[in-house]
């Protein structure tokens, strides 16, 4: 049973992200877990006006917790393309002047998802670059652990 409308709902939700800092990781943790478990964003999420949204979203991409910078970022990927038309022109600069501040944090994470959500990629792209990227590191990570050995047992870590 539904006690109350979705829309509505969603929409006290992102007013109380703007209104108060140190719940917006939790919220915007239960929103993307929302996100993930429909396998979409339905309009309800976006709540009932489009500028608590953009303003709740431009806060959480200011916030000092990078954790919650990551699930803001996340969200905008999922939900506010850059081309779509749910949003109005001086809606999405006001997004991009929050989110292009995030790069002077220099978090590889962060950019990461800054990068994908400028590119127009759609959650799948994401993690599929999370991937290779992740994947990179790994071989990275082993190649190091080759060289120490190597150190160790007194060979020459030339490769090439």
């Amino acid at each position: 049973m539904q006690v109350t409308d979705r829309t509505l709902f969603y929409g006290c939700l992102w007013r109380a992200l703007i209104s108060d800092p140190n719940v917006r990781y939790q919220g915007s943790f239960y929103v993307l877990s929302q996100i993930t478990k429909r396998k979409r964003v339905g309009q309800a999420i976006l709540g009932d006006n489009r500028e608590t949204l953009i303003k709740a979203l431009c806060l959480g991409l200011q916030d000092s917790n990078t954790l919650t910078q990551r699930n803001f970022l996340d969200f905008a990927l999922f939900a506010c393309p850059l081309n779509t038309r749910e949003f109005a022109r001086s809606d999405i600069l006001k997004l991009l002047r929050a989110a292009l501040c995030v790069l002077l944090r220099r978090d590889m994470s962060l950019n990461r998802r800054v990068y994908n959500w400028l590119e127009g990629h759609g959650a799948e792209e994401a993690n599929e670059t999370k991937r290779i990227s992740m994947t990179s590191m790994e071989l990275h990570n082993i190649m190091e652990e080759s060289d120490k050995a190597d150190q160790v047992d007194g060979k020459s870590s030339d490769r090439f």
